[in-house]
C-alpha cells in the first residue's frame, strides 16, 4: 500500500510563466498553457494516467493520493483516495480546480496536512492483508516561493510534521525555480531522517522527479536496509566518518 500526501503550492506566483525560452509573443499565445501551475496539472494528470495504466503489471500495490492546497490558508481538497479506472475522472477534477492565489504560508499547510494523515484511518481501511510494514507514506511538498507568511520557525514547522507520529510518512521536498527557499527546505529535511529534497532549476523537469518517486515508492522491496561490516569501515557520506555499519 502506497499512500502519497501531496502538498501543492498555489501561491500567486504560480500564475507565471514557466518557460524562459519561448519569444515573448510565442508566450502571449500560449500563456494559459505554460503557467507553473498548468505544468503542475499536467504532472498530476500524467502520474494518476501511469499508476493507472500499470495496475495490471503492479497488481499486488493498492496507490492512494491526498492533496492539500496551499496559499495563505491551507484546504485539503482530496481526501485518501485510492487511484482506480473508477476514480480517476473525480480525482482528475478535484486537480483542475486548484488555482493560484495569494501568498505562501508553509505552517497551515504542514497544520493541514498533519492533520489529513492523523486522520488516515477514515478514509483507509486498515487490512489483514496489508500490515504495517507493507505500508509506505510520503508527504510530497511542492512549492516555488519564499514562507512569507505564518510563523517561519524552522523546528515549530518540523514539529506540526512530526505531529503525526504515528504514521509518519517520507518527507520530500521539492523546491523548483530561483526563487524557492531552499535553505529553509534543506533546514526541514535535516529534522527527518529519511528525507528527501530535490531542486529543479527547470520546472520541466518536475515529471521526471515524480517518476523517481513514483519508481521508488511502487518497487520498493526492502526499506531500512543496513550494512554491517565487522571486520571492515565504510565511509559514510551523510555524516563524514568512517563506520564498521551504515543505514540505506
Amino acid at each position: 500500500r502506497v499512500i502519497m500526501y501531496g502538498s501543492i503550492d498555489c501561491s500567486g506566483s504560480m500564475a507565471e510563466n514557466a518557460t524562459h525560452y519561448q519569444s515573448r509573443q510565442h508566450q502571449n499565445q500560449q500563456s494559459q498553457q505554460n503557467t507553473k501551475m498548468h505544468f503542475v496539472h499536467a504532472t498530476l494528470n500524467n502520474m494518476i494516467d501511469t499508476i493507472i495504466s500499470q495496475q495490471e503489471e503492479f497488481s499486488h500495490v493498492e496507490f492512494y493520493l491526498a492533496l492539500v492546497q496551499f496559499h495563505s490558508s491551507a484546504t485539503c481538497v482530496l481526501h485518501p483516495m485510492r487511484v482506480t479506472p473508477d476514480s480517476k475522472d473525480e480525482i482528475l477534477q478535484v486537480i483542475s480546480r486548484i488555482r493560484p492565489l495569494g501568498g505562501t504560508n508553509f505552517e497551515k499547510c504542514f497544520k493541514e496536512m498533519a492533520l489529513l494523515i492523523s486522520n488516515e484511518a477514515q478514509h483507509i481501511s486498515p487490512s489483514d492483508d496489508i500490515p504495517e510494514h507493507c505500508i509506505q507514506r510520503m508527504h510530497v511538498f511542492l512549492t516555488d516561493g519564499d514562507n512569507n507568511e505564518g510563523n517561519k520557525s524552522i523546528p515549530h514547522l518540523a514539529g506540526l510534521l512530526g505531529e503525526s507520529a504515528a504514521a509518519q510518512p517520507t518527507q520530500i521536498m521539492i523546491g523548483y525555480g530561483t526563487d524557492h527557499d531552499s535553505a529553509t527546505l534543506q533546514s526541514l529535511c535535516s529534522h527527518f531522517p529519511n528525507s528527501r529534497q530535490w531542486f529543479i532549476d527547470d520546472i520541466e523537469k518536475t515529471g521526471c522527479i515524480f517518476g523517481e518517486i513514483l519508481w521508488s515508492s511502487v518497487n520498493a522491496a526492502f526499506t531500512k536496509v543496513s550494512i554491517s561490516t565487522p571486520h571492515a569501515e565504510v565511509y559514510d557520506f551523510e555524516t563524514m566518518q568512517w563506520k564498521s555499519e551504515i543505514c540505506l
